[in-house]
């Protein structure tokens, strides 16, 4: 209701519309003006203006930087960026409970997928991802715009790095998909081709560009992980990328996340260049990627697992013995610091991911009572439609069903209200694409036949720009 402009009900909806945007950023210009330091806004600056509702903070955020200096533009990217921090998350989560109490740790770990997935809904209702490509494609200075890229693949490198955020990494991924030829093509590929080049040049620059090439790398690695079906989109892009790194002799361990991320996206299943080139690789480098391997693919946590025998016919997965020492000294290092960590089921202070096995996690069951809630009444509705004579199981469309229920009302925080407005719309009324509360909505009718398949209109319309057909369906359809 808020982004639509509808701020009260009797209100007439065509004078409140245009005063929507601006009633959301006038507060953010208003406190940046009064900053004696200029736009040093920090993420609790925000909450604070947003009187601690997340929800309102990132639509603030999201409002305020269409229409601001370049300057404030990428200070707001970096609060995103600072809002999907683990760091911030832990140091407010105090504020999310009535008592004031210690939090264990692991209570805090395992309660931060939760606050990922309504941090990733709220971004999404806020076109955070369309607001980056419009500010990347009209800004004309290049270390703004490479900062807002920065800082945009470093928020969803918090959202989606973990096969816990599952939810929240599938909800951002969904959405890269649509607007695919807008961020894949015009953000994120000339930023990727631009680290390869920089790793090119050598020197100290060389470093710092190659840690943040792995770094984004492993970020849409995690994506395809998430939705396979974002494969057949960033398949080309990660062979671009892989060869580009093959040729120019780049370091192992960059290398290693390369080729991980081109299996995630199907890219090695089929003869191609690519295969060819990694099979004709010399020992030497064959030898020091699969030395890398496993550490830079987190133990391929983020391979999908349809991937795991191409890579190991490849030859560049370590050899059985070398993996039996490995993880023989990987389990005496858990054993040794068993004895300094409390036993916690689920929980793990050794491994990356914080779980020891990724399938006998148990966070999604510590979640609060609100979410089971909203996850029950998602399994009755799919129980529901699973009745229907004729089915949509049947169509076989490029995305599929999204199959993420929405956040829990409290989420973000008692005070979250309009977040709990947006968590608690029912789901007839969000779009099939990616979850996000429909303002205008359109129907999929194919042959004049009326499905149940709801759609943004600017969503379908962006994904009608790359392929004529139902992206659920997967039945021919025209804008």
């Amino acid at each position: 209701r808020l982004v639509a402009g509808d701020l009260s009900a009797p209100a007439p909806r065509a004078l409140l519309a245009p005063l929507g945007p601006e009633t959301l950023r006038l507060p953010l210009q208003i406190l940046v003006r009064c900053t004696p330091n200029g736009p040093e806004v920090t993420a609790s600056d925000l909450l604070e203006l947003a009187n601690q509702d997340f929800a309102l903070a990132i639509f603030m955020a999201v409002s305020a930087m269409r229409s601001s200096s370049g300057r404030l533009k990428l200070k707001l990217w970096q609060v995103l960026q600072e809002l999907a921090t683990f760091q911030f998350f832990s140091s407010e989560v105090s504020s999310f409970r009535q008592s004031a109490e210690e939090t264990p740790l692991q209570d805090i770990v395992a309660e931060y997928p939760s606050y990922a997935h309504g941090l990733a809904f709220c971004l999404l209702q806020a076109d955070a991802l369309e607001a980056c490509c419009d500010l990347v494609a009209g800004s004309a200075e290049a270390p703004q715009r490479v900062g807002i890229i920065m800082a945009c693949l470093q928020m969803l490198h918090c959202l989606t790095a973990s096969d816990q955020l599952w939810s929240s990494g599938r909800l951002l991924a969904r959405r890269i998909a649509i607007l695919w030829p807008r961020f894949g093509y015009r953000v994120l590929a000339p930023h990727l081709r631009r680290l390869v080049a920089a790793t090119e040049a050598g020197g100290l620059p060389a470093a710092a560009s190659n840690r943040e090439l792995r770094r984004d790398l492993r970020t849409l690695g995690w994506l395809l992980h998430h939705a396979p079906e974002l494969s057949a989109l960033a398949a080309p892009l990660a062979t671009e990328m892989t060869l580009r790194l093959l040729r120019s002799n780049a370091a192992p361990d960059t290398l290693a996340v390369a080729i991980g991320v081109a299996a995630n996206a199907s890219a090695l299943e089929k003869e191609t260049p690519l295969v060819d080139a990694l099979a004709a690789m010399d020992e030497v480098q064959k030898e020091a990627v699969q030395e890398k391997f496993p550490q830079e693919t987190q133990r391929r946590l983020w391979i999908i697992e349809a991937a795991w025998p191409i890579i190991e016919e490849l030859g560049l997965w370590p050899t059985a013995e070398s993996t039996d020492e490995e993880s023989t000294k990987r389990q005496k290092d858990i054993d040794a610091i068993a004895h300094l960590t409390p036993k916690v089921e689920g929980f793990s202070s050794v491994l990356p991911g914080g779980v020891d096995d990724v399938e006998l996690a148990t966070w999604g069951h510590e979640w609060e009572a609100e979410q089971q809630e909203a996850e029950d009444e998602a399994a009755e509705v799919l129980a529901a439609e699973a009745c229907v004579e004729v089915s949509k199981s049947k169509f076989q469309g490029p995305l599929g069903d999204l199959n993420v229920p929405a956040p829990g009302p409290k989420t973000l925080g008692r005070r979250s209200v309009l977040f709990a407005q947006l968590a608690t719309c029912p789901r007839d009324l969000r779009c099939a694409l990616d979850g996000r509360l429909c303002t205008e909505p359109v129907f999929a009718a194919p042959k004049g036949e009326l499905l149940d398949v709801l759609y943004q209109r600017s969503s379908i319309l962006a994904w009608l720009s790359q392929r004529q057909v139902c992206p659920i369906t997967g039945v021919a359809l025209q804008a």
